[in-house]
């Protein structure tokens, strides 16, 4: 391969413009999925943490936090009281389901990731590595053309007439913004492997063991298997090469889906063992970005004829029925 190809084929990853119905999809799924986070990891003992009567008062986050880096937070501007604090997550809630439904996409999105980032920073105990990577892909997804598919906005900008074509079939752009978010979370499992490999205990197959056995993170019964010796220290390291995999086979396209349907299997495996709030849903929903927008519309053709078969079929029974009746 000469300079000459390798700067094509980089030119051609970053900016060979595609149909963005994969980061449209990747949006509604994961606008749902955080709605339903900020519902409820933080709306339920929402006088604890904020508000005029909260654990950690705002003067002992500026004295500790704030005085070191300079965080956003838009609750440096607001009266400490209840109801400005409730104001926020009531604007955020709205953005959140602006973005989702794809109503004012960009900006949506930008105020759903100023009014996150500035509750995470007012009070970070309730943050997970789920939250840091909900608010790194807030910041991605405005680099995005999100919004150009499965939107309100592009059904706003086309006759009625024309709506699917409006929503399915949306104008082809450069897929940089989506290719950011795929390197991120290529980069979140493979800096994850190496972290685990580089520790003793899991280099030695006992990281699983320890792993399933936090009691503050248990959810259900660990499975029996999860009791035996070999079936941890295979679990052990494949995880290891799942994680592995998810960051850098999975460009490979002759092992994406395999790769990504072993990534469901392993997040759903971890929600089935630990309790870690939206935290593996929101990877799941990552996997969207690498489906190729051609097999999307194939589903989406594959849909379409499944619809009017159904729609024929029940033409008929209702035809078959009000023969009888007049029989």
């Amino acid at each position: 391969m000469s300079l000459k190809d390798f700067w094509k084929i980089w030119q051609d990853f970053w900016f060979k413009p595609q149909s963005p119905l994969p980061v449209a999809l990747f949006r509604i799924a994961f606008g749902w999925i955080f709605m339903t986070g900020v519902l409820t990891q933080y709306g339920h003992d929402f006088c604890v943490f904020f508000g005029q009567n909260a654990i950690l008062t705002h003067a002992n986050y500026v004295a500790y936090w704030q005085s070191k880096d300079m965080l956003v937070n838009v609750f440096d501007f607001i009266p400490i009281k209840n109801s400005w604090h409730l104001a926020v997550f009531v604007v955020m809630a709205i953005s959140t389901f602006m973005m989702t439904i794809g109503l004012f996409t960009r900006v949506s999105t930008f105020i759903t990731f100023i009014l996150f980032s500035s509750v995470s920073n007012q009070f970070p105990f309730l943050c997970n590595a789920g939250d840091d990577m909900q608010r790194l892909v807030l910041l991605l997804l405005l680099f995005t053309r999100a919004g150009d598919a499965l939107s309100v906005d592009c059904i706003l900008k086309q006759p009625k007439e024309n709506w699917y074509q409006a929503c399915f079939m949306p104008p082809l752009s450069a897929p940089w913004g989506q290719r950011m978010l795929q390197l991120q979370l290529s980069l979140a499992y493979v800096s994850t492997a190496l972290l685990k490999i580089n520790s003793d205990v899991w280099f030695y197959g006992n990281g699983l063991n320890c792993a399933t056995r936090l009691a503050d993170f248990s959810k259900f019964t660990i499975p029996v298997m999860f009791d035996r010796r070999i079936p941890l220290y295979l679990f052990n390291w494949g995880t290891l090469v799942v994680e592995f995999s998810l960051g850098t086979i999975v460009w490979i396209s002759e092992f994406t889906y395999w790769v990504l349907l072993c990534g469901v299997l392993f997040q759903l495996t971890i929600d089935w063992t630990m309790n870690i709030p939206i935290f593996e849903f929101v990877f799941i929903s990552m996997y969207i970005l690498f489906i190729k927008p051609d097999d999307l519309y194939k589903l989406i053709d594959w849909f379409k004829s499944l619809f009017q078969y159904l729609r024929l079929k029940l033409k008929r029974l209702r035809l078959r029925e009000s023969n009888v009746e007049t029989v």
